[in-house]
């Protein structure tokens, strides 16, 4: 809805760009998913030659849309900005759930949890960590995992088929 408003307006568009994930990622676990991710780069194809500007988060980024043969793109890289997390109460709940379920070292990953970001990766790496050089290291995932609950799923079954231990799912 929103591109078909788009193309009939008659101002010039300008697109700040982050990506849209390369539907591969998603056509075992999640088709319809995949479906709306190829629709995602069918409609920012659409959008191409009204946009006189496109801006990147980064060279990557800015990358692929000049591969879908958009024209004047810049990059502006997102950055972090920590200090937008100063007025955000500290959950205590969450820092005891975490230390009860960590009272050692651990690793701790920060992304959504979908296939490509590569959380099982992780849990790989602590099933060696733990089983092969002996460490008492755990691990805490947080982010959501509302784009894949299968993949959510996937995880949680790696966890238990590879028996590594400590493993927290925080969530958002």
């Amino acid at each position: 809805e929103v591109t078909r408003f788009l193309l009939r307006r008659p101002e010039r568009l300008v697109i700040l760009y982050h990506n849209i994930t390369p539907s591969e990622f998603f056509v075992d676990s999640e088709p319809a998913f995949a479906a709306g991710l190829d629709w995602g780069r069918r409609e920012l194809s659409l959008l191409r030659d009204r946009t006189v500007l496109s801006v990147a988060d980064s060279e990557f980024n800015a990358n692929e849309l000049r591969e879908l043969g958009y024209q004047n793109v810049v990059t502006i890289p997102a950055g972090a900005r920590p200090d937008r997390l100063t007025s955000v109460a500290p959950s205590f709940e969450m820092i005891q759930c975490v230390q009860d379920a960590t009272r050692h070292p651990y690793v701790l990953g920060v992304s959504q949890l979908l296939p490509h970001k590569c959380q099982h990766v992780l849990i790989q790496a602590c099933h060696i960590l733990q089983s092969v050089h002996g460490l008492n290291i755990g691990l805490v995932l947080v982010g959501s995992s509302l784009g894949s609950q299968s993949y959510r799923l996937a995880l949680v079954e790696l966890v238990r088929r590879l028996r590594v231990q400590n493993v927290l799912f925080a969530g958002r």
